[in-house]
Parts: structure tokens; C-alpha cells; sequence
């Protein structure tokens, strides 16, 4: 399968709000790079190491609790 990701510049990674994450596992399904762990109905953990920060994560998630923030270095 080939997956066209946007052009991004790294300084942003994902993250969840895990106070409103309800585990339906949508962001875990598109991640092309597998940065985010967790199983269904379980709080889900983005591996920032790994994170692209492609924001493909954001839009399928139901309860919008998936958001983009700053890289820490």
C-alpha cells in the first residue's frame, strides 16, 4: 500500500488527551508509521520518537482528543 504523507517539518508530534480517549483505536489504524500504541478500549500513548507528526491521527478520532504539540528536544 502505498501512503502519501504531507510534506511536514518535524517540530510537531502528536499527542492524546488521555482524559478523553475512549479506545476505539481509529488514530492507531491510519498511523502509517505506528507511533501510537494501545489497544481497543484502552487509553492509547503516542511513541513521540516515532511520531512524523504527519497529523493523520487527528481528524478520525471521535472524541477529538488527539492534538498536535511542540517537539521537546
Amino acid at each position: 500500500m502505498n501512503v502519501k504523507l504531507p510534506i511536514i517539518d518535524n517540530k510537531e508530534v502528536a499527542w492524546i488527551n488521555e482524559a478523553d480517549c475512549i479506545g476505539c483505536t481509529k488514530c492507531i489504524k491510519v498511523c502509517p508509521v505506528k507511533a501510537i500504541i494501545g489497544t481497543h478500549r484502552t487509553v492509547h500513548t503516542v511513541v513521540s520518537d516515532l511520531c512524523t507528526g504527519c497529523t493523520m491521527c487527528i481528524h478520525p478520532c471521535p472524541t477529538d482528543c488527539v492534538v498536535m504539540r511542540k517537539r521537546l528536544d
